[in-house]
């Protein structure tokens, strides 16, 4: 549990602004997921964030072919690319 508190994290709406979507987006990807996998989420003294490590996991491209069987989009995955280089050049 200690562990889980010293990770970096982010609430719902800073998740949002940081990958620059809308934060009903955020709570879908939690709720319902996208190309087959689901956006993790923590619950800590009554609030949900988003860990960061779980954030970069989800954005990242997936190595094999989504849940219908086909690659993933060329739109998706270079808005997935987008958000890992900003990540990254925020030292996250």
């Amino acid at each position: 549990m200690a562990d889980l508190l010293q990770q970096k994290r982010f609430t719902f709406k800073e998740a949002a602004d940081l990958v620059r979507i809308n934060l009903a987006t955020i709570w879908r990807w939690t709720l319902h997921g996208a190309r087959g996998r689901k956006l993790r989420s923590v619950h800590i003294g009554g609030r949900r964030f988003i860990l960061f490590a779980d954030l970069e996991s989800f954005l990242a491209p997936p190595d094999e072919p989504n849940a219908t069987g086909s690659p993933p989009t060329a739109r998706s995955s270079k808005r997935a690319e987008a958000a890992v280089r900003e990540l990254a050049s925020m030292g996250m």
